[in-house]
């Protein structure tokens, strides 16, 4: 007796690129179910497959630029505007002291800013209402020490032209001497 066996629910992901007939390169995303008749144990995938080459490109083209920002001098941050951290460069971890993976999801206020957030509030302000601000911040490292910065901020705004995130590049100043 031949016994056909479906293991029902088993569900199957797939990217992988190929070569068009016209020799470019297409990144497909397959998503695979099984169907089975219970009374007849037969089975048939239905499967979905769906062009992903604008994400991959775009993924690649994000890693690139997170890529130059991490050799920058400057410390560059990008916060949402609820001020929850979403990009710390390599430089803004020797600058602060954490880590990017313990910066990213943090709230940038209390990370750095301390009980001092009336400038950061005029600074928000100044952002939304004109697309920029500069001006000197006092931030603290991961060790509570007060840095001064010489901040600019770009306020980005995602496609239906709202305010979705800030970038803030941090060159820490020199100490002057006494």
């Amino acid at each position: 007796m031949n016994e056909k066996v479906c293991n029902l629910g088993e569900k199957g992901f797939l990217e992988f690129e190929i070569i068009s007939c016209k020799g470019r390169s297409v990144w497909l995303e397959t998503h695979a179910v099984p169907l089975c008749n219970p009374q007849t144990q037969e089975c048939v995938q239905l499967a979905i497959t769906r062009d992903i080459t604008s994400r991959k490109r775009s993924e690649q083209q994000i890693r690139e630029q997170a890529a130059l920002l991490d050799v920058a001098i400057d410390a560059i941050v990008v916060r949402y505007m609820d001020n929850k951290i979403i990009f710390w460069n390599k430089s803004a971890e020797r600058f602060y002291g954490w880590l990017s993976a313990d910066a990213i999801d943090q709230n940038i206020d209390g990370l750095l800013h301390g009980n001092n957030l009336s400038p950061i509030q005029e600074a928000l302000k100044t952002v939304v209402a004109t697309r920029k601000w500069q001006g000197k911040l006092n931030q603290v490292n991961i060790d509570g020490k007060e840095i001064i910065v010489e901040s600019r901020w770009t306020l980005v705004r995602d496609e239906q032209q709202q305010p979705k995130s800030i970038l803030s590049v941090n060159p820490i100043l020199p100490k002057k001497s006494n």
